[in-house]
């Protein structure tokens, strides 16, 4: 079963992010001129990632694992792919993420 729970555009409207639960990954897809092109990639991430944001730069995303208690965060490559920078406690739960 498919368990989307969250989707984001990164800086330029260039990668739509799209969290899938029971799959525990992130996709990155490709848009252009507004329309949705091929799937660049598929990273996993924290178990059961309920929500995620793209920082207010644009380069990179925090996750957040409701069922791992862990956030982490990546950078987005320039091929849209993600790149691991670091992983963080966050306690049981955690299904929220964003900046004020």
């Amino acid at each position: 079963m498919v368990w989307g729970a969250d989707l984001h555009l990164s800086a330029g409207d260039t990668w739509l992010l799209c969290s899938e639960r029971s799959a525990s990954t992130i996709a990155t897809v490709r848009v252009e001129d507004g329309v949705l092109g091929e799937i660049v990639a598929f990273t996993p991430t924290e178990q059961q990632p309920r929500g995620f944001a793209v920082t207010p730069d644009g380069t990179g995303v925090i996750v957040a694992g409701e069922a791992s208690g862990g956030v982490s965060y990546y950078g987005i490559r320039a091929d849209g792919t993600l790149e691991l920078k670091g992983s963080y406690p966050s306690g049981a739960g955690a299904n929220w993420v964003r900046f004020a």
